[in-house]
Parts: C-alpha cells; sequence; structure tokens
C-alpha cells in the first residue's frame, strides 16, 4: 500500500542517488547485489544482537531496491535478467529474516512456518496477477498494489528486531499456560557449550535428552557453542536489556570470572537442587571455587577432568615428561609437536604446564594480579617457548587453532604427541579406530592442571525454573554413570562416592573397561593424584594468555 500511494513523497531522493550510482558507472545490477548483501548482513547482525545496525541495513536494503529500478529505467538497461533478480533476491532477503529469528528463538518455529506460508501464498497471487493482467505502469511488468508491499514487511520486521521479547513471547508458551495445563508445546530448555567433540555431542542429545524427557517431561535442546561465542551473546543482549535464548551453559575458569563478574548468571541456585545436596560435597574447594574464585552457588559442576598427554610408541621412544626433554625431541625430531593457540582451553592448559614446570606452582599460584608484574615472572617460560618455536609443526609460525585441529594432526601422524583435558581420550580414540594402537598417555613430572567443569544459568534465561530441573538431573546418578564410561566421554564424575549407596557404587563398577587396551591407555589414579596440580586464579590465567599472544605468538 505504501509502495504504491507513497512512493511519490520520495521519488525525488530515489533519483538523486539512482543518478549518484550512474555518475559512479555503476550498473542497476550491481545495486541489486549491494541491496542483497545488505539485507544478507542485517539478518546477520540482528542474530549477533547488533540490533540497530540491523534496522539500518535492512532499510538500506530496501532503499537501494528502489534504486536500482529508477537507474536502468533512467538508463535503459531494463531487463528480464534484472527483474528475475530483483524478485528472487528480495525474497531471498526476507527469507534469512525468518532463518534469522527462528535460530534465536526456536519457540517459534510454528508461527515462522505460518508465516512463511503466506509469504508463498501472496507472492503466488502476485506473481500470477503480474503474468495475467496488462502492464500500463513504469516497471517491466504489472506490479499489484497490495494491502501490505515491501514497505510495510519491513515496518514489521523492523518492529520484531526491536521489541523481539515482546512480540516473541506472544508467540512462545507461557509459563502461566504451562501451569493451567495449556495443550502449547513445552518450552525447550536451551543448554549451550563447547561442541567440538562429537562424542560429548552425543552424550548430551542423546543419552541426557532422552534421560531429561523421561524424569522431568522437558524437552532438552543442546547447542554447540564456544564460551566466547556466548559470553559476547550475553554481553550484548544485557547492554540491550533482552530476554535470551539460551538457558544453560558449559562454563569454567576465566569465562566464569568474567561471566560473574558482569552479571551475566543468575543465581545462586546450587543448594536449591537436591541431587547438589544429596550427592555433593558442597564445602569442597572443587566445587565452590573455580580457578581460585568463589562460585557462590551461581554454577553446579558436572565433571573433572586433568590435562594430560599422548604420544605413539611406535615412533617415540621415551616420551618428554619435562621441559628439557621436549627440546631435546624436538630437536631430534623437528615439526613433530604443537600445540593449539591459547585461545582453546587444551592450548591454555599446555602453556600453565610449562608455566608449572619453568616457573613453579607455589610461586604461579602467589603472584599479584598485575599485568606487567606477571610478564616479569613468567619470562623464563616465555623465552623457553619462542626457544622451541622454530622446531614446532610448520616451524611454529602458525598453530592449530583448536584441539580439534590438533587431533587431526596426529591421526594423520603429520605430529607425534598430542594433548587433552581428558585423561580417557587416548583410551576412547584407540578403541574407535581413529588413533595408532601403538597410542600411550603420560604426564609431565612437575604436574598438570585438573580442575571441575560447570554448568551456570544466564541471567537472562526465560526457564530458570526448567534449567535447574535440567541441570539436577544431569548431576543424578545415572547421568553421572553414563558421562564417566570410558567409551563414551570418558568424563570423570563429580559425585562424592561417600554418599553413593551400594547400588549407586555398583553402577560405577558396572562401566569399568574390560579391553586389553586399558592396561595401556588408562593412567592408574594415584599417578593423577601424584601430578595434578590446581588451577591458577582466573584472572591470572587471563593475564597469561594475555601475555603469551604478545610475547610468543606475535612475537618477530
Amino acid at each position: 500500500m505504501l509502495d504504491t500511494h507513497a512512493r511519490h513523497k520520495v521519488e525525488g531522493i530515489f533519483d538523486r542517488v539512482a543518478n549518484f550510482f550512474i555518475w559512479l558507472k555503476w550498473k542497476p545490477t550491481q545495486v541489486t547485489l549491494l541491496a542483497l548483501f545488505l539485507g544478507i548482513s542485517s539478518s546477520v547482525f540482528y542474530y549477533f544482537e547488533f540490533i540497530w545496525l540491523a534496522v539500518a541495513f535492512m532499510w538500506l536494503s530496501g532503499a537501494l531496491d528502489a534504486v536500482d529500478g529508477t537507474m536502468a529505467r533512467k538508463t535503459g538497461q531494463t531487463s528480464k535478467l534484472g527483474t528475475l533478480m530483483d524478485l528472487l533476491f528480495d525474497r531471498i532477503v526476507e527469507i534469512t529474516f525468518i532463518i534469522a529469528i527462528a535460530l534465536k528463538h526456536s519457540e517459534t518455529t510454528f508461527s515462522l512456518m505460518v508465516l512463511a506460508c503466506t509469504f508463498i501464498i501472496s507472492m503466488t497471487m502476485f506473481l500470477t496477477t503480474g503474468n495475467l493482467v496488462k502492464n500500463e505502469g513504469k516497471k517491466s511488468f504489472h506490479y499489484q498494489a497490495g494491502l501490505t508491499e515491501r514497505t510495510e514487511t519491513f515496518i514489521f520486521f523492523t518492529l520484531i528486531f526491536i521489541f523481539e521479547d515482546h512480540i516473541i513471547d506472544l508467540t512462545a508458551c507461557s509459563k502461566e499456560d504451562e501451569k493451567k495445563g495449556s495443550n502449547k508445546e513445552t518450552q525447550t530448555v536451551v543448554i549451550a557449550g563447547w561442541g567440538g567433540d562429537p562424542v560429548i555431542n552425543d552424550y548430551m542429545n542423546k543419552t541426557v535428552k532422552k534421560y531429561v524427557k523421561k524424569t522431568t517431561g522437558l524437552e532438552m535442546k543442546w547447542m554447540p557453542m564456544n564460551a566466547d561465542e556466548y559470553l559476547a551473546k550475553l554481553t550484548n543482549e544485557k547492554e540491550a536489556g533482552k530476554k535470551g535464548s539460551i538457558d544453560g551453559i558449559w562454563i569454567n575458569g576465566e569465562n566464569f570470572y568474567y561471566a560473574k563478574e558482569k552479571g551475566l548468571l543468575f543465581g545462586p541456585f546450587l543448594k536449591k537442587m537436591d541431587n547438589a545436596k544429596k550427592y555433593l560435597n558442597l564445602s569442597d574447594p572443587a566445587v565452590n571455587m573455580d580457578f581460585g574464585y568463589p562460585t557462590d552457588g551461581y554454577e553446579a559442576p558436572w565433571g573433572k577432568a586433568q590435562f594430560s598427554f599422548f604420544y605413539d610408541s611406535a615412533k617415540v621412544g621415551n616420551p618428554p615428561m619435562n621441559t628439557d626433554a621436549l627440546t631435546g625431541f624436538l630437536l631430534k625430531n623437528p615439526g613433530k609437536f604443537t600445540y593449539p593457540e591459547v585461545t582453546d582451553f587444551t592450548g591454555s592448559a599446555f602453556l600453565r604446564t610449562v608455566l608449572y614446570d619453568k616457573i613453579g606452582f607455589d610461586r604461579l599460584f602467589t603472584m599479584p594480579e598485575d599485568k606487567e608484574k606477571v610478564r616479569e615472572t613468567i619470562k623464563p617460560a616465555m623465552a623457553y617457548l619462542n626457544s622451541i618455536k622454530p622446531l614446532l609443526w610448520k616451524k611454529g609460525v602458525t598453530y592449530p587453532k583448536d584441539l580439534a585441529s590438533l587431533e587431526k594432526l596426529y591421526q594423520d601422524g603429520e605430529v607425534w604427541l598430542t594433548m587433552d583435558y581428558n585423561t580417557m581420550k587416548g583410551y576412547r580414540k584407540v578403541e574407535a579406530g581413529d588413533w595408532p594402537k601403538t597410542t600411550r598417555p603420560f604426564l609431565w613430572e612437575y604436574g598438570t592442571p585438573f580442575n571441575t567443569h560447570f554448568l551456570a544459568i544466564p541471567f537472562n534465561s526465560k526457564n530458570t525454573d526448567d534449567a535447574q530441573k535440567v541441570i539436577n538431573a544431569i548431576l543424578s546418578v545415572d547421568m553421572q554413570v553414563e558421562k564417566a564410561r570410558v567409551d563414551g566421554w570418558g568424563d570423570a564424575p563429580v559425585l562424592e562416592f561417600s554418599r553413593l549407596t551400594a547400588v549407586e557404587k555398583e553402577k560405577f563398577d558396572a562401566i569399568k573397561p574390560n579391553s586389553e587396551n586399558a592396561a595401556n591407555l588408562i593412567l592408574p589414579q594415584d599417578s593423577l593424584n601424584k601430578y595434578g596440580k590446581p588451577e591458577l586464579p582466573a584472572k591470572l590465567v587471563a593475564l597469561i594468555e594475555e601475555i603469551w599472544k604478545e610475547d610468543v605468538l606475535l612475537a618477530k
């Protein structure tokens, strides 16, 4: 309606913009492509919470959609191809808007399906009318005026983008409806976390999802997402005062420190959970401290891990168990070792393992949280890492971006050593046939980090009650047993064994491996205890990572 009856009021602006592009010697199809790019970019900005940029790019795209036709008519370059591009690209832009909303708000799927159907019906009528009615207008075929044209469509999407919390709530199942026995679909509890391991994804997508549905009646969705991604999302939502689409996050260390300091978490909630009260020692530092930072009940522990190394014994006689031995290994076997960038959690753990060796845990733990003082203290370790840099894979010019990339190098035989924050990883990989049967685990003699990993609830979760129910289910004996299976994830449980019944203890005993590989690939608990070192305070870890980037990664 507005396109038909109000366009004359802005026609002069379109003419001037068209003349500008003609002066630049642009073709109308180039402007059409630019409008497509801006429209798709708008959807991307919306998904990542840059709402006003999304709105601005949307309307720029819409304006250029009018300008390209004006240019074509002014320069006599109207064509059937241009008409096709114009109609097709308009629909692509609108579809990306719908997809972006669906990705952010899975609970609106049905409403968005209905919306997509209305687009299909209206475009069918529009194109059919355009083909059957004689064209007497300026455009390349008959454009039938309607109640809702492109401008109204953009107004509709603008309102969704800006006021999404209120509009989305109209399409989602409310708590009151649920309590009254509404027959609407139960709201899904979305848990986000690192998704770089298919086995972990299967555990969450299949085992936990099925158990949660059976024991609570709730639907759970696992959303693979790196910590930096969900923290950026939560930070943007906090600044914009928006409700969220994530109900739980897998988190620990400096990421928890950042989230708690910035007010990005809901809580405290740990002491309200039945399984936490029943099976956890709530006074244990492994439960109430995270990288030296008090959790204050804002996260629930769900697993333990210790950093370990693995090597191919067919190629490596004696594995390097300290920094001096690693240098000797590299001198004899240049290019056969590397480590992930410290932006990766495992790469950061390797860096701390080097620090335990070169500096000493006690001295590191008592460092003041001052960047330059930390830099001075760890200078010998940074010097060491720079000294071995030319001997690393790719001569240290580049590092694997994450653990999955390093594992691929080991699997392909490009490097002979790898690492993981899961001591059971080697057993699982060998049993699956992914790693050589000659793989063996080892620890460094000056210690490797161990820690607890947690689940937390975002401050703006729409389902805080249901999120607690899901986390409580994950803390159950059955789910902790399934997570600890060495033929699965192999993640150490957090439950206090002294609090388990005889029957519950038998469940853990039943999952002990019988494979002949177990003796060679599973480190005894006394070794893990002997060489395990607590994590450094989160703020120190963040400073150390920054210094590595400046003094090693970017060093010339």
